[in-house]
């Protein structure tokens, strides 16, 4: 057996080279092709000696690396070079305060070592087969020099690579003209035909999304090699039946929202399967009574009260509308808010003990951004991954961690959220966008099942209470769904819950409900923007 190698010592070594042909050009913040230029560049090698003779190897360290080397490089002299998991854990936790390149290079130089000690090539050594590798041509940054600087001229190096026998091409992008940018895309695609996979890296260069969505729509026209090609390619080799075909006929939904009015306030919320309804609902069976301080006890009962009701519409009606019938315009009336109500309206100090059948629950995991800008445009948005990590099955080399939103769909059958082809599970994501006299408000949050109750409370106090962003996103929190005890948060004053419990509430006092809550407003008067959070630790004042 091979002696096993003590590291002995770190070299780091700089060197500099001339690139001819080639200047660094601002505009682009790249390196492009120039007649007649001269750059200067240089790299630097990392080499992790051993007492065996054998040296680990690593070309391109940047300086961010190299520093992150010389911090813990004494620390490694003298380890075992075979050691890689150990050292990778303590490496990592020496840096964990910056973004661990160095941890990367040193890595990968115990592996170079530990190929060379049993002289196998480290494809060979980690268990793989696949022999010959597929490669692909990739331009430099196209420039306004005469090198790749139209779309000609990248379709002409196209074919010329293609001719060499590379069997796909990537190129970069100007990125400063969207025109120029999809008759680029379909140049290429025309000029080598419809064999050879085709990529785009726009290298961070578009500034908006309607910059990317124009030239995407130009890569899916021109068929490009895209991401789902990974996507679907990772899912069927587990076992899963996402295909092509599935991926090509999903379009994004442009519908108009759900509308209610509230007082002197129009809001908008989200569509089904989204949770949207559930909120108006809330605001329509609110307004059947008159304000009322949020600072007493009669409030907090009227709120629990209401919330069982919209639990149970919610998870007794509602499903994707286009799979079962679902009564939206009856729940979004008026009229039928006021009958909801009428029994809370006759008797309201009584509490609602009834206890529905279990319905099933869904996991959360969400972002929401809410905008607002000084034109008057306001955007709420909120995207769900279902937990943390989603699915836990991550594409290999693209870090697009797969959702696993099928969870919120009942598998038993023959009821109104059961497993079905193309159905969108009911879920609780709910944007919203109060119009008032004075000021358009964007308002959202994650927080799963709880943002019907924490979401709509806030809307509440915009609308009652004339409160900011910061106001409404700020104090107690409350949540029931069918049947008590109901959540409060340790902000809400003990003699609320005092009330409550005497009323004959079973309450559970907690130190969260939800997530941060964003919102932004655009302000009429004088067309400026203001906005306001607070933490993820939901529930602090």
């Amino acid at each position: 057996m091979p002696k096993v190698p003590k590291i002995t010592s770190i070299e780091l070594t700089k060197f500099n080279y001339q690139v001819e042909n080639v200047a660094f050009e601002p505009k682009y913040h790249m390196a492009v092709y120039k007649a007649g230029a001269t750059q200067q560049s240089g790299a630097t090698v990392i080499q992790v000696h051993t007492d065996a003779g054998i040296s680990g190897e690593y070309v391109g360290v940047s300086a961010t690396a190299a520093a992150q080397v010389r911090m813990v490089k004494s620390y490694l002299i003298g380890r075992s070079a075979l050691e890689r998991e150990p050292i990778y854990s303590d490496v990592k936790r020496a840096l964990r305060h910056l973004d661990m390149t160095g941890l990367g290079i040193i890595d990968i130089c115990l592996w170079d070592i530990a190929g060379k000690l049993c002289d196998l090539p480290l494809y060979m050594l980690l268990g793989g087969k696949r022999r010959p590798l597929p490669c692909y041509a990739s331009t430099m940054h196209p420039d306004e020099n005469g090198g790749l600087s139209t779309p000609e001229d990248m379709a002409d190096f196209a074919e010329q690579c293609i001719g060499m026998g590379y069997p796909a091409f990537k190129m970069h992008v100007w990125g400063d003209d969207m025109k120029r940018e999809v008759a680029n895309v379909l140049a290429v695609r025309d000029r080598v035909g419809p064999e050879p996979d085709l990529m785009l890296d726009p290298g961070s260069q578009y500034v908006t999304f309607g910059d990317a969505l124009k030239v995407g729509r130009a890569c899916d026209e021109a068929n490009y090699f895209w991401l789902e090609d990974k996507i679907v390619d990772h899912i069927q080799s587990t076992g899963g039946i996402l295909t092509m075909e599935d991926m090509e006929a999903f379009k994004p939904r442009v519908t108009e929202p759900y509308t209610t009015t509230y007082r002197e306030a129009s809001v908008h919320g989200a569509i089904l399967p989204n949770g949207g309804l559930s909120s108006l609902q809330l605001l329509n069976m609110w307004e059947c009574f008159d304000p009322i301080p949020d600072d007493t006890v009669e409030y907090w009962h009227q709120f629990a009260e209401l919330l069982k009701l919209v639990w149970r519409d919610r998870l007794l009606h509602l499903a994707d509308p286009d799979h079962v019938e679902v009564p939206i315009e009856r729940l979004l009336s008026k009229d039928y808010a006021a009958g909801r109500v009428e029994t809370l309206r006759q008797f309201p100090d009584a509490v609602d003990k009834l206890v529905p059948p279990p319905m099933g629950d869904s996991n959360d995991g969400t972002l929401h951004v809410s905008t607002a800008d000084a034109e008057g445009n306001v955007a709420s948005v909120t995207i769900s991954q279902g937990g943390a990590f989603g699915s836990l099955v991550t594409v290999p080399d693209t870090g697009i961690i797969l959702g696993h939103g099928m969870c919120r769909l009942d598998p038993r059958p023959d009821r109104r959220n059961s497993v079905a082809s193309l159905k969108r599970p009911l879920n609780n994501t709910i944007p919203l966008i109060i119009q008032l006299p004075d000021r358009d408000v964007a308002i959202g949050m994650p927080g799963g099942r709880r943002i019907v109750s924490v979401n709509a409370r806030a809307a509440l106090k915009i609308v009652d209470y004339g409160a900011t962003s910061f106001e409404a996103v700020d104090g107690p929190r409350m949540h029931v769904q069918t049947n008590e005890p109901v959540s409060v948060t340790n902000a809400l004053p003990d003699n609320i819950v005092n009330g409550l419990i005497e009323m004959g509430h079973k309450i559970t006092s907690v130190n969260g409900l939800g997530g941060g809550i964003h919102c932004a407003e655009f302000l009429k008067a004088d067309g400026t923007v203001r906005a306001g959070g607070n933490t993820p630790s939901a529930g602090s004042d």
